[in-house]
């Protein structure tokens, strides 16, 4: 099949009338896209504010390739992407968050990746986008907190154990049989309290994909989109939960698909080797230059670390508990 006949969904899940000019800018971004065999499938979960008013904004507009689904509950990341895949058609089935922006060429780039046949998933760069103040003083080793990819340090094409929900695709043959997003895993209503002891649903799908299908999930940095970050969204104690539940996640992992032959936290342990020898040594040099930055730099590193290993370390001692 040519790059040209190949078509993409799109699919993107919301919950909330505050990411109504999200949403609104990423489908413009769409639009622009260079790439043109594409359909949008939107989700919107729980609030009938936000379905009554992308969809005048649709028409009003004469926008065509959206199909709007609504959920009267909030039902969770997992369970609505599951519900875009059921009704889109697309060859190759996508998905990004609500509040990125697409580059023009995302798509293009996207289906030509697809011409190795031995690929069944795609994950692309996804570069900070700061709103209402900044966060540059941030590490880059860090800006998984934010929902970027600039901490993996991938500059080419490479293979990955897992692709990145806010930007990945997969083929659709890769659901054909069944496979699914967890709809116990994931984050509900913009909040953790789906985490628990539950492991990442991006990083469960594309393992699942790449058991069922024996293909390969690469990281494509033209693949690109922004990741729109505002300051009220990153405070202290939403960066302790996180961390702490990455740790936590990836202790999970790593019991769960301990049967799979691969070491599955390379990337984490070259991370890791990147913020004892990079991040620290750079901080140091900015104590003289730039005390105020240095000591948020300082002060983050100690903390996610901390959180992380406590995640890690302290996942025996709560799966001994859920087992009582």
């Amino acid at each position: 099949m040519s790059i040209t006949r190949k078509t993409v969904s799109i699919v993107v899940t919301t919950y909330t009338n505050a990411r109504l000019q999200d949403v609104v800018e990423l489908i413009e971004s769409i639009r622009c896209q260079t790439y043109r065999e594409i359909e949008v499938i939107l989700v919107i979960e729980g609030s009938r504010t936000m379905y009554d008013k992308l969809t005048s904004y649709l028409e009003e507009n004469s926008i065509l390739g959206v199909r709007v689904i609504f959920s009267r509950k909030h039902i969770g990341l997992s369970s609505a992407r599951n519900l875009g895949i059921e009704a889109s058609e697309g060859d190759i089935i996508a998905f990004v968050d609500d509040d990125v922006v697409l580059d023009p060429r995302w798509a293009k780039q996207m289906v030509k990746a697809y011409d190795d046949g031995t690929v069944i998933g795609v994950t692309g760069c996804s570069e900070p986008l700061f709103m209402g103040g900044t966060l540059k003083w941030l590490p880059e080793e860090f800006y998984w907190l934010i929902g970027c990819t600039s901490f993996a340090g991938l500059k080419t094409v490479t293979e990955v154990r897992n692709a990145w929900g806010m930007n990945m695709s997969f083929r659709r043959n890769v659901f054909s049989n069944g496979c699914r997003f967890e709809e116990l895993y994931g984050l509900r209503a913009g909040g953790m309290e789906a985490w628990g002891q539950r492991p990442p649903e991006d990083v469960d799908l594309s393992l699942k994909a790449r058991v069922g299908t024996g293909g390969r999930i690469i990281y494509d940095p033209t693949v690109r989109i922004k990741h729109k970050v505002h300051p009220n969204r990153f405070t202290l104690t939403l960066i302790a939960e996180k961390a702490f539940f990455t740790g936590h996640q990836r202790r999970l992992m790593k019991i769960l698909y301990q049967d799979l032959d691969a070491d599955l936290l390379t990337m984490e342990k070259s991370l890791l080797r990147r913020i004892l020898v990079n991040t620290f040594p750079g901080i140091l040099k900015n104590v003289m230059k730039k005390p105020v930055e240095a000591w948020h730099q300082f002060a983050i590193t100690l903390i996610v670390l901390f959180m992380v290993f406590l995640g890690f370390y302290t996942y025996p001692q709560l799966i001994k508990k859920r087992r009582r």
